[in-house]
């Protein structure tokens, strides 16, 4: 890929090259957001069939497509799937400690949903969304419920990482450069709504960088030594346009550029820290010098992220 097209990408992902509106700082919602006190939708059946058709064609679906999230799962990073992250052309981000979320509008019901692991769809309380997204046909975004610091300003935000489908346009065969845009475009919309302190929770897009640039992200992943928790607590912190932002990091996830959504050439594949879970692939820091890391596949107990 060339530096154009991944200057692009990469702003188009943090909406770097966006110019707001309003110079006004960010209005953050104003309660709490808590996604188990969602109502559930009573008859989603046509909605399932709407998607499922979306994103595999008209084939008949198996039973099982029909009470599991839809769309592509990670898979651990491991001596057998190595080769294809060294070979493949992949995008890294962090790996959000979150709870993953498909986030659909569709534009007949005018309503804006969170679908679950098990494929139900939670509707999204207020009018913010539907106003957001309404007018030109549906949109399915990808992402996660996290919480974070925005600003000094702690939040619920949906961390979006890719996109099916934005206001009508159709973009899951669309290589991964092009998906990011439409996720840019959303978060774009968000930060630009006058009325986005009425919204139940924030709107963000993910921090992409091309594979090679895996040290860009590992700096900004830190351990918390203050925990007391029977388990090591890490966080990912990075500046953006909009400011300085940190939420709790899970590892590094990452996501091949060709392929489309479901990513039917190389899989997705997941790194968490050595201290999460003994893994047979360690990521060595970069050099002070150099924004790449190496990628090595041996036993180790010890954390391989920078301090």
């Amino acid at each position: 890929m060339s530096d154009s097209k991944e200057n692009a990408a990469d702003g188009a992902a943090r909406r770097e090259g966006g110019v707001p509106t309003s110079s006004r700082p960010q209005a953050a919602p104003q309660n709490v957001f808590d996604v188990k006190k969602l109502q559930e939708e009573r008859n989603p059946r046509d909605l399932k069939m709407l998607l499922l058709d979306l994103l595999n064609g008209r084939r008949r679906h198996r039973q099982s497509d029909f009470f599991k999230i839809p769309g592509p799962m990670p898979r651990s990073i491991s001596r057998g799937n190595l080769p294809k992250l060294r070979d493949g052309d992949y995008w890294v981000a962090e790996k959000s400690d979150g709870d993953r979320f498909v986030m659909f509008y569709s534009e007949s019901r005018r309503r804006t949903y969170l679908l679950g692991r098990k494929f139900e769809f939670l509707i999204v309380p207020g009018d913010f969304y539907n106003r957001m997204f309404q007018g030109e046909g549906d949109t399915m975004l990808d992402g996660e419920l996290v919480r974070e610091t925005n600003n000094g300003v702690e939040r619920t935000t949906y961390l979006v990482f890719d996109a099916v489908i934005l206001k009508g346009k159709k973009v899951s065969d669309c290589k991964l450069v092009d998906r990011l845009k439409c996720v840019g475009n959303a978060a774009h919309m968000f930060r630009t709504a006058r009325d986005q302190h009425t919204a139940p929770f924030a709107m963000q897009s993910k921090t992409f960088k091309p594979k090679r640039k895996v040290g860009e992200i590992l700096s900004g992943i830190t351990r918390d030594s203050g925990s007391h928790s029977g388990h090591p607590v890490f966080w990912f912190e990075e500046n953006r346009s909009t400011g300085k932002r940190r939420n709790m990091n899970d590892g590094l996830i990452f996501t091949p550029s060709e392929g489309g959504y479901m990513q039917r050439k190389l899989p997705i594949l997941k790194w968490k820290s050595s201290d999460l879970q003994t893994i047979d692939v360690a990521f060595l820091p970069p050099a002070k010098t150099s924004p790449s890391a190496e990628i090595s596949s041996e036993q180790h107990f010890d954390t391989d992220i920078p301090p």
